[in-house]
């Protein structure tokens, strides 16, 4: 019966309740938490690009809102990203100290399994169909229990993912629907720069004696972001090949990454490109990178979740992708495979710090601009 009302229902007015519920959770959204007990924000167990663009912005806006009531806050994530949650949060919970990395691993197997075209089981081992959080599991509650207890927090709440993914799916429908502009979708979220250096990170990088200028890159494959195959490897060797006869290089790709890409490793017999073994430390991976691409002078790599960091580090990223997309222009070749992901990122960089943020098919590597000074490819 509901479902024949709304069929029945105009348009134009399905659009305006969209909108007055839009601005009743915007501009009067919940209070979450309590002033006399600490609170856990997490734990994160999404892709990095969700944390960084929608998670930890959705937060932020909701603390500038008053609407975070609290007396500590702890960031729970992975791959020792305290930086990312600076000014946000008090403390820093690593979770890769609290769950064998083989169970947090299992729903990004999973996820990569399932867009192969392979049988997956319906949920994850964290009670959720894809690796959005719309619950949380008893891994996640025993997590904080036992790190509450090591710690003697007596008095706590847990603000979880859940409570953005059910606000955010729903406006980012009526986003890719046309009832909700990208401005209206926007005031959800606080975009900051990441302005805090972690002395830990920062000490570590000093040690691994990089060139004073350099590009970083992190190339690796994956079903829906860049295809493996003999041919998009090929491109991207020749791309690097060219890049490092003007550039030097750190490698930020890694053997066996903990999520569920699979890298491509440079050459690192070429003097001009540099690895960092380091970075294979799963619990300290992300923490490193962030410091080595602050470092940098850009990103270069494949289109994906890390794409958006130089936007919150204040560096260009040009991202590749290949022909996996579901849109394809006749004129232009293959499209963005995350259309609507990629203008958020492009908005992103352009109100955080005016950077280039440049997109592309593999296959037009070869008739690339000069994105980074000194360092054209053609």
């Amino acid at each position: 019966m509901i479902n024949r009302i709304k069929k029945v229902i105009p348009e134009p007015i399905k659009i305006f309740k969209r909108k007055i519920v839009w601005h009743y959770n915007n501009v009067r959204p919940p209070i979450y938490g309590d002033k006399d007990k600490d609170l856990f924000l997490g734990p994160w167990l999404g892709d990095v690009g969700s944390e960084l663009f929608q998670w930890i912005p959705y937060v932020r806006r909701l603390k500038e809102n008053g609407r975070l009531h609290h007396k500590n806050i702890y960031a729970i994530s992975r791959g020792g990203v305290e930086n990312w949650y600076g000014g946000l949060a008090d403390n820093y919970v690593e979770i890769l100290d609290y769950i064998d990395d083989k169970i947090y691993q299992e729903p990004f197997q999973r996820s990569k399994k399932r867009s192969l075209g392979e049988k997956v089981p319906t949920l994850n081992k964290f009670g959720n169909e894809t690796l959005n959080q719309f619950r949380i599991s008893i891994i996640e509650k025993n997590l904080i229990a036992k790190y509450a207890e090591q710690h003697n927090i007596k008095n706590y709440e847990i603000f979880h993912p859940s409570h953005m993914w059910i606000n955010v799916n729903k406006f980012k429908a009526h986003w890719q629907n046309d009832s909700l502009s990208l401005y209206e979708f926007d005031k959800s979220f606080l975009y900051e720069k990441f302005r805090m250096v972690t002395k830990k990170y920062s000490d570590l990088v000093d040690e691994l004696d990089l060139p004073e200028d350099f590009i970083a890159a992190k190339f690796y494959y994956h079903p829906t972001n860049l295809l493996e195959s003999k041919e998009n490897a090929k491109h991207v060797s020749d791309y690097i090949r060219k890049l490092s006869k003007k550039k030097k290089i750190v490698d930020l790709s890694v053997p066996l990454p903990v999520d569920e890409v699979k890298s491509h490793l440079l050459d690192y017999k070429n003097p001009n490109i540099f690895q960092v073994p380091l970075i294979s430390q799963k619990s300290i991976n992300l923490g490193v990178q962030t410091e080595i691409i602050r470092r940098s002078q850009g990103l270069v790599g494949t289109l994906g979740g890390l794409s958006i960091l130089p936007a919150f580090l204040g560096k260009p990223h040009l991202g590749f992708f290949s022909g996996h997309a579901k849109s394809v222009d006749q004129n232009m070749g293959t499209l963005h495979p995350y259309p609507h992901d990629t203008m958020t990122f492009a908005h992103i960089y352009e109100e955080l710090n005016q950077m280039p943020y440049k997109t592309t098919d593999i296959k037009r590597v070869n008739v690339l601009g000069n994105l980074f000074a000194g360092s054209s490819v053609t």
